[in-house]
């Protein structure tokens, strides 16, 4: 293995380090994935992706906020990948419509059930 190979190897350790915190930190005391700034939009899609994914194999009752919905359901904006997350990383054209309603903009606390399509 050369030291290109070491270097990347490392940065994709801390990657998911990183990613796996954020879970943890979801799951443990309920920080909501799609409010946070301290990581990177594609942290943020990732995190999600992966408790979605524990949540429908271990058929646990996780409940997603609506902003972590948003994100979920509509995507992030492919150019904003390696920026904070924030309302501005949503795809355009689903921020107003997907958002509206509810209360606090994108990062309000409303909580509701996501639910996969093999209940």
């Amino acid at each position: 293995m050369n030291g290109t190979e070491r270097l990347s190897n490392g940065i994709s350790k801390l990657y998911m380090q990183s990613v796996l915190k954020v879970v943890l930190d979801r799951m443990t005391e309920g920080v909501d994935i799609a409010t946070r700034t301290d990581v990177t939009t594609r942290q943020v899609r990732d995190a999600l992706h992966l408790l979605h994914d524990i949540r429908s194999r271990a058929d646990w009752p996780i409940e997603f906020s609506r902003s972590e919905i948003a994100v979920i359901a509509h995507g992030v904006r492919q150019d904003m990948l390696d920026q904070p997350m924030s309302a501005a990383c949503l795809r355009v054209g689903i921020r107003a419509g997907a958002l509206s309603g509810i209360s606090g903009g994108l990062f309000g606390y409303g909580s509701v059930e996501l639910h996969s399509g093999s209940s």
